[in-house]
């Protein structure tokens, strides 16, 4: 009797579970497929209109105004990336082989056009400057033996050509006097006319041959100095190893611009190759912010569009600037279009990879409907504004834009010169959920009462949309129920199954004592 009472209440208690479980399971679809009729509308009106009572709209202390296209703040906010100019970064390496042996500055160290960074020797420039020295040399001891002759040659013409006077002087006194005859005298004025011309051939010969090996002097050692210098020898440096005659010379290697020293890689006794890079010296006097602009603000910008910025690490400093770049091509993964500013750093504070709020300003202003941010609610994703027309209440969906302090931007939904509900929309939110059969998440509010708080709505607005917790705890009671209940039916079973062969063994042995 007592197995029996037990099995009917282990019966009594699955079908509970059922029942329990196959409700809520009900309830929770029929909410789902209302939010989800909630979830899949257009922007513009949404749902029924309704109206309140004049008290209910007292409560909630209702405060409409009329949209009128205003014009927007004139700059568009966006989140950029500071950027080191590559143009402003400058490589210094060593164009000869060669072995340092002074370092003059330190990683991190500020420089100055034409500081000198290292000093270094290298064989490839000692053996130009054994060839420049010879070089000289050889043409300059040509030079000096051609003017030696022709100095000899230039003599002699001189003499015949002063001798050529003294005999055509005389000739022309003993003509004059009636002495000698016109001949004599034609005859020494002819010779004196060529030892004269035979003068000037001889200097003029002079000059040229000596401006020819000066020209060659100059072909052959120019060549020579121009690869000193591209192998880092300045003029200095060269003009020194002429006139010391010394061909073995240590090279400098100076700073090429105003910056930080970002990158070192030299040491004192190290040897050097060319092409190996032995510092970077960035200049971040200007650096680049690079964003990314949506699409539907291409249209708003242009080059040399002014720009502001600002980085957490200095709240109160504001760093000016110009757009320098627009991207040809949009993101296709982000929709979005690169855009690089040029900032004035001079206090050279901003850094790489620092994270900066833009401002791009504006030429020309854009209008646009805005509206206090309590005016616009959210539910299940999307945004909400109430409209009022003659007492009726219409809520309507709308796309957002921007957020500018207390006010954001409607971009679509809503139209020019409409009322729009700009004080109580989130209770009227709470209106029309009860009106889609969601009542019991809200207490329905009486003459008198308080406004519905914000907070306390929104939290039985979730307890009820996480109601699949309650759903899975049900269903596994449920399953545990039916289990414990199946293993103790088996186990009644079976020891009922058992008490009669027992009952009957004890009675058989009775007889048998009886029967003896």
């Amino acid at each position: 009797m007592n197995f029996t009472v037990k099995v009917k209440k282990k019966i009594c208690l699955i079908i509970v579970y059922f029942i329990i479980g196959c409700f809520t399971v009900a309830k929770s679809d029929n909410l789902n497929s209302k939010s989800q009729v909630l979830s899949h509308q257009e922007y513009g009106a949404y749902g029924q209109p309704f109206t309140l009572p004049k008290l209910g709209y007292e409560a909630i202390g209702i405060e409409t105004t009329v949209l009128k296209p205003k014009p927007l703040p004139n700059y568009l906010s966006a989140i950029g990336k500071i950027e080191s100019v590559p143009s402003r970064q400058y490589f210094v390496h060593s164009v000869a082989n060669g072995h340092i042996t002074k370092v003059l500055v330190v990683l991190g160290q500020y420089v100055h056009t034409g500081d000198v960074l290292v000093e270094y020797e290298s064989p490839d420039i000692n053996e130009l400057s054994s060839s420049l020295i010879l070089n000289k040399q050889g043409i300059e001891a040509q030079i000096q033996q051609l003017e030696t002759n022709f100095q000899d040659e230039i003599k002699e013409a001189s003499a015949q050509v002063d001798l050529a006077k003294q005999n055509f002087e005389r000739d022309n006194v003993l003509f004059k006097e009636k002495i000698g005859s016109q001949k004599s005298l034609q005859t020494s004025k002819a010779y004196l006319e060529i030892s004269e011309s035979k003068y000037k051939v001889a200097l003029e010969k002079r000059d040229l041959t000596l401006k020819a090996m000066h020209t060659k002097l100059q072909l052959t050692l120019e060549p020579i100095i121009q690869k000193l210098k591209l192998l880092g020898a300045s003029d200095s440096t060269i003009n020194k190893i002429i006139q010391s005659q010394n061909p073995i010379a240590k090279i400098v290697l100076k700073s090429p611009a105003n910056g930080d020293i970002i990158f070192q890689n030299a040491t004192c006794g190290q040897s050097i190759s060319p092409g190996v890079r032995l510092f970077v010296i960035c200049n971040e006097k200007e650096v680049w912010a690079s964003a990314n602009i949506n699409e539907n603000d291409i249209a708003k910008i242009n080059l040399n569009d002014k720009v502001e910025a600002f980085v957490n690490s200095y709240p109160d400093i504001k760093f000016t600037g110009k757009i320098v770049f627009l991207n040809h091509d949009l993101d296709p993964q982000t929709r979005t279009l690169s855009v690089r500013a040029l900032l004035n750093n001079d206090q050279e504070i901003l850094r790489p990879e620092m994270f900066t709020n833009l401002k791009i300003y504006l030429h020309k202003p854009i209008y646009s409907l805005i509206v206090p941010t309590d005016a616009v609610v959210e539910r299940n994703g999307h945004s909400y504004a109430f409209t009022l027309d003659k007492g009726i209440f219409q809520s309507v969906r709308v796309q957002t834009g921007q957020m500018f302090q207390d006010n954001i931007e409607i971009k679509a939904g809503i139209q020019p010169n409409t009322t729009i509900v700009t004080k109580g929309a989130f209770q009227l939110l709470a209106n029309v959920l009860k009106t889609q059969g969601f009542a019991e998440l809200f207490n329905q509010p009486t003459e008198g009462d308080r406004a519905y708080d914000k907070d306390e709505i929104a939290d039985q607005v979730a307890s009820h949309e996480n109601n699949w917790l309650s759903i899975i705890l049900y269903l596994v009671c449920l399953i545990l129920g039916s289990i414990i209940g199946g293993y103790v039916v088996q186990v009644k079973l079976k020891a009922t199954s058992q008490q009669p062969q027992s009952q009957e063994s004890i009675v058989k042995s009775s007889d048998k004592l009886n029967n003896k």
